[in-house]
């Protein structure tokens, strides 16, 4: 027969206590069969030391009036990807264009005119629909080209992929939609596809931008999503 045995530490004084709780239900707590910590509320155990956490949030930024850019540097990469979710995002300028741009491993920005690719496919409330593509560009664009209206009642938001940040065999592919409102007040579901191409190295970090100005609010979270 296996034992269970609870040790205390000659170095502490403190007291921990297993208590029951108000139920007249027994119960019983299997242990696994492996060595480990017990995970709480209060634990300093991160996702990336346990399996199927799903989505983990791993940074976020609130930006404001006057900011250049919002960029996340470092980022842990170990992830399957980045899950990346906008909001309440607004220029400071009117008719701009919100984009996205990569940190390598080494930190640094990527932004030569060849490193991006992209496609924003919309449509409209009005029933329009457009489309802007580069197969070249200095970053991937989130938005139509100079449609961002900085008016407060008409917010852009987004969520994206940024599949495989750690890899180093293939470009970095990007995807994902969103919705906001153009300078005409016209409301427009956006689809997104994209990614980085400048090499196929890991990437460690994001910087956020607005193509013509600064941004005049923002709220960005990014997650990491593991698929075991």
């Amino acid at each position: 027969m296996s034992k269970i045995a609870l040790s205390g530490n000659a170095s502490g004084t403190g007291t921990f206590s297993i208590q029951a709780p108000n139920s007249n239900t027994d119960r019983t707590l299997t242990l696994p069969d492996e060595a480990g910590t017990v995970l709480t509320s209060a634990s300093t155990v991160t996702g990336s030391n346990v399996s199927n956490m799903g989505l983990e949030l791993i940074a976020s930024a609130t930006a404001s009036n006057g900011d250049a850019s919002v960029d996340f540097t470092s980022l842990d990469n170990s992830y399957a990807a980045w899950y990346v979710y906008c909001h309440s995002v607004f220029p400071s300028s009117n008719a701009d264009t919100f984009a996205v741009r990569v940190y390598d491993s080494t930190g640094t920005l990527k932004s030569g005119g060849s490193d991006y690719f992209y496609r924003n496919s919309i449509t409209g409330t009005d029933g329009g629909a457009t489309s802007s593509q580069s197969a070249v560009a200095s970053e991937i664009r989130l938005a139509h080209s100079a449609s961002m209206p900085n008016s407060v009642n008409f917010p852009y938001s987004s969520q994206f992929i940024i599949a495989n940040p750690s890899g180093a065999s293939f470009y970095k592919n990007m995807y994902g939609h969103g919705e906001y409102s153009t300078t005409g007040g016209v409301r427009c579901h956006i689809d997104l596809a994209g990614g980085y191409r400048g090499d196929t190295n890991a990437i460690t970090g994001l910087r956020f931008l607005m193509l013509g100005g600064n941004i005049q609010a923002a709220q960005i979270y990014i997650y990491g999503m593991r698929t075991s």
